[in-house]
C-alpha cells in the first residue's frame, strides 16, 4: 500500500514515521507542506492513504485531501489534529480523526481500519466432465470415379518430301536395222517312196496237251 504522511511539525513526521516504518509491504513517504505532498504522490505513481495534519500553512489538510481525490479517487484519508475540529462535521465525516499526540496502537489501528479487506478465496471452478466420445456415424464408401484414359495425341508423320520431278530426256529415235534377205534355198529333188511288202500270215499256235492225274502211292505197311 501506498501511504503519504504529512505534517508541518518535522518532529511528528519523525515520530509516526518509526511506527509505519514497523509495517512491513507499503511504500512510505513523508512531506512538510501541501505541495511537497502532491509532488511525493505523483513520484509514487498514485496514492493508496494520505494521513495528514490539518492545520497548516499555506495548504491545510482539508485542501489537500480534495486535491488528492481529485487526482487519486480510490484514496482513503486520516486527519490528524491538536486541535478541536468539531466545528467542522462536513469536513471529517467519514474520515477517521486522530488526536495529538498519538500513540503507536492508535495508529496501527487506524492503518489497519484503512487497508484494503481481505479478499475471499476465489470459489474453484466444478471440474469440467469428461468429454463424451463422439459417436461418428459411419458413411457408406464413395466410389471414387476413375477418370477415362486420355488417348495420348500421336503428332502426324511429317509429310515425306516430294521428289522434284526429273525431266524425261528426249527420245532419240533408235536406227532401225534393215533385215537382210534370206538366201534362196535350191530346191532339192524328191525321191521316190519305196514299194510296199505284202502282208504274210502268223500261224495260229499248237493246241496244249491236258494235264494226266498222276496217281498216289500205296500205303506202307507198318512193321511187326
Amino acid at each position: 500500500m501506498r501511504i503519504l504522511l504529512v505534517d508541518d511539525d518535522a518532529g511528528v513526521v519523525h515520530a509516526l514515521l518509526a511506527v509505519l516504518k514497523t509495517l512491513s509491504g507499503h511504500e512510505i513517504r513523508t512531506a512538510g507542506t501541501g505541495d511537497e505532498a502532491l509532488a511525493a504522490a505523483a513520484e509514487m505513481g498514485g496514492l493508496d492513504l494520505l494521513i495528514t495534519d490539518v492545520v497548516m500553512e499555506p495548504m491545510d489538510g482539508f485542501t489537500l485531501r480534495d486535491h488528492v481525490l481529485a487526482k487519486y479517487p480510490g484514496a482513503r484519508t486520516i486527519l490528524i489534529s491538536g486541535y478541536d475540529l468539531s466545528d467542522y462535521p462536513e469536513q471529517t465525516q467519514n474520515h477517521q480523526l486522530l488526536g495529538k499526540p498519538i500513540d503507536a496502537a492508535t495508529l496501527l489501528d487506524a492503518v489497519a481500519r484503512e487497508g484494503p479487506a481481505p479478499q475471499e478465496p476465489e470459489p474453484k471452478p466444478a471440474p469440467e466432465p469428461a468429454p463424451l466420445a463422439e459417436v461418428v456415424p459411419e458413411t457408406a464408401p464413395v466410389a471414387t470415379p476413375v477418370p477415362e484414359p486420355i488417348a495420348a495425341s500421336v503428332p502426324e508423320p511429317a509429310p515425306a518430301p516430294v521428289a522434284a520431278p526429273i525431266p524425261e530426256p528426249d527420245p532419240v529415235a533408235a536406227s532401225v536395222p534393215v533385215p537382210e534377205p534370206a538366201p534362196v534355198v535350191a530346191s532339192v529333188p524328191v525321191p521316190e517312196p519305196a514299194p510296199v511288202a505284202a502282208s504274210v500270215p502268223v500261224p495260229e499256235p499248237a493246241p496244249v496237251a491236258a494235264s494226266v492225274p498222276v496217281p498216289e502211292p500205296a500205303p506202307v505197311a507198318a512193321s511187326v
